[in-house]
């Protein structure tokens, strides 16, 4: 079973999951990063979501590393990436409520601050499906 390639069902579960890991991961930061705070992108209120980010990127790690080492590291940047995109988009939203807000200024912030997410939760993810990956080898090979 471990000598066959992918299926369309495995890369299917796999992107699944990055796309439920991202969901989450943002939910995550956005309950702990700053109300439009400007010039302040690392003001987290508190890093419990760093737990959150490691759990997901690990249990990724966890259940797709055996089989396809590269998904399992590459699933830490997919899920860094929907998180922060995410992010960005719910800054963004209250440019086009009825009120239109500041649309370039809201754009700007929604990329600093995207980018920083994406940085802080790269790192966290990277560690996260490291280690998933190491704990996939170690239960096959036990």
């Amino acid at each position: 079973m471990l000598d066959q390639p992918p299926s369309r069902r495995d890369h299917l579960l796999t992107a699944l999951a990055c796309l439920a890991g991202g969901i989450v991961v943002c939910a995550a930061y956005t309950a702990v990063a700053p109300a439009l705070a400007p010039y302040a992108p690392l003001s987290l209120s508190s890093w419990w979501f760093a737990l959150i980010a490691f759990a997901c990127t690990t249990a990724l790690g966890v259940g797709i590393g055996h089989r396809r080492p590269g998904a399992a590291i590459g699933s830490a940047a997919i899920v860094a990436l929907l998180s922060s995109v995410l992010y960005a988009l719910l800054l963004v939203l209250p440019a086009f409520s009825s009120s239109a807000l500041n649309i370039i200024g809201l754009v700007n912030y929604a990329i600093t601050q995207a980018s920083v997410t994406f940085f802080i939760v790269g790192f966290i993810g990277f560690i996260g499906a490291i280690t998933g990956l190491l704990a996939s080898y170690f239960w096959h090979d036990r």
